[in-house]
């Protein structure tokens, strides 16, 4: 099996770094800048502010609202979807019906952790974990770019989207250590 995922990313690796270097240029349609830029500002800020208070911690209230996040940036990506009459759930295999399942997901998980966090019915260290700023403000910032950009699924975008996610993380994580 390792020798398939290594093959896998030998035969895709341009594709893979293309697709990450799409991550990293946020305003490739520019009609994006209206919802990137504020969850760029979110994710700035709220850094900014834990590496200034560093033994803060994340309350009931903050992980809920954190969950709101994605609920109205799924929305604002159905939205665009409907502009440019791209909602599919029937053509299964097309670009729309993924890109319709992408947002979906989305909006299931924001309403998830919305209800899990509301209700207190996990433990804290979960709610904290998953519904973080970062965490949430990053999936957010992935399926805006994707969906924006019509950017296509694939694995190689699921590969790069995720090593995004990573590096970004390990890149917040040392600013917190060392800042």
């Amino acid at each position: 099996m390792i020798e398939a995922i290594a093959g896998y990313l030998n035969q895709n690796y341009d594709e893979i770094l293309v697709r990450f270097f799409d991550f990293l240029n946020p305003f490739q349609n520019q009609s994006a800048k209206w919802i990137i830029i504020p969850v760029i500002v979110t994710i700035i800020v709220m850094e900014m502010y834990y590496v200034r208070y560093k033994n803060e911690e994340v309350g009931w209230n903050t992980a809920t609202a954190n969950s709101l996040v994605l609920m109205f940036v799924s929305m604002n990506l159905f939205k665009f979807l409907s502009e440019k009459n791209s909602i599919n759930f029937t053509n299964i295999g097309s670009y729309d019906f993924s890109t319709s399942m992408l947002v979906l997901f989305i909006l299931l998980e924001g309403l998830f952790l919305f209800i899990m966090d509301f209700s207190h019915f996990w433990p804290k260290f979960m709610a904290f974990h998953f519904s973080n700023h970062l965490t949430v403000n990053l999936t957010a910032y992935i399926a805006i770019i994707i969906v924006y950009s019509a950017i296509p699924l694939t694995m190689s975008v699921f590969i790069a989207a995720t090593l995004f996610f990573l590096i970004i993380n390990v890149v917040f994580f040392l600013f917190r250590i060392f800042y």
